[in-house]
């Protein structure tokens, strides 16, 4: 049995309650106005639980079904600023700021925190975490993990992930694929459902689905490469987790021809028309 209810003072967010105290599990969706796959599947959990075709086992699970409405009706990543940007820092007065606020509420009072994103160009579904929480992320439904985010914390300030962390929250950001694939909310909606019954909220009936995590594709920040110039190629066609052999040709900037000082997993390389000069280009990762 369970409760289910729409919070008045924070728009197109639910609470929906066992009556039993723990865990608290918060899931994200929209905090990026183009990122549809998450929001989609939230909106199907939902429904699932209105028409009690699920029902809490223990717990409460708090929903947040499009974080950044406006930038939604917009179909773009953000209308004044990254929401993603904004969390646990002094804040501009803008629509995301006053959004982020009633946002942190909501992972102040949460113990899992899991934010749903997608990516802007063909991607295997993938999902950042820390260390401390490997124990968790060995039990959810993807294959391909990245740890050690928090040493870019110049890149990342204000993510909803580390100020859940800093919280005490155990949080993780999972990405379903491009924003355009048909599969992005398939792919959201069985990572949701592998969370539900890692934090023991739901039972979910799994025979005859194959699952194993690959920790093959369990990665930890080794480096990151920031362009010299605004003249920046790849030398090799560089997709995500793709394994790179040492003294491999990469890239080129300007004149110069950078080759890889030692076997790398290439992560998240951007479009060589988003590089610019003083700009990182992508992330080198080794195995974890």
């Amino acid at each position: 049995m369970h409760q289910l209810q729409r919070y008045n003072d924070i728009p197109f967010s639910y609470r929906i309650s066992s009556g039993l105290s723990w865990p608290t599990v918060c899931i994200f969706s929209g905090v990026h106005g183009n990122e549809p796959s998450g929001i989609d599947a939230l909106h199907m959990l939902l429904h699932d639980f209105e028409s009690w075709k699920h029902s809490l086992l223990q717990g409460t699970l708090l929903l947040v079904i499009g974080a950044n409405q406006e930038a939604m009706e917009l179909w773009q990543r953000f209308v004044e600023y990254d929401m993603n940007r904004l969390f646990g820092i002094d804040k501009p007065t803008c629509y995301e700021w006053k959004r982020v606020v009633e946002l942190e509420s909501l992972i102040n009072e949460s113990d899992f925190l899991i934010d749903l994103h997608s990516t802007s160009k063909p991607s295997v579904p993938f999902m950042f975490s820390e260390l401390q929480h490997q124990s968790f992320v060995e039990n959810l439904w993807v294959s391909h993990v990245i740890y050690g985010w928090w040493a870019l914390g110049w890149v990342t300030v204000g993510d909803a992930e580390s100020y859940a962390n800093q919280q005490w929250c155990v949080s993780v950001t999972y990405e379903s694929g491009d924003h355009r694939s048909p599969d992005g909310r398939q792919n959201a909606s069985a990572f949701v459902l592998s969370v539900l019954q890692s934090t023991w909220l739901l039972w979910w009936e799994t025979k005859g689905m194959e699952w194993e995590n690959q920790k093959d594709f369990h990665v930890y920040l080794e480096g990151f490469y920031t362009a010299k110039t605004g003249d920046f190629s790849y030398a090799i066609a560089a997709e995500n987790f793709l394994p790179i052999d040492k003294d491999t040709l990469i890239w080129r900037d300007g004149w110069e021809d950078i080759f890889l000082p030692a076997w790398t997993i290439l992560v998240m390389p951007k479009s060589e028309d988003a590089i610019h000069q003083w700009k990182e280009a992508f992330f080198r990762w080794k195995k974890v």
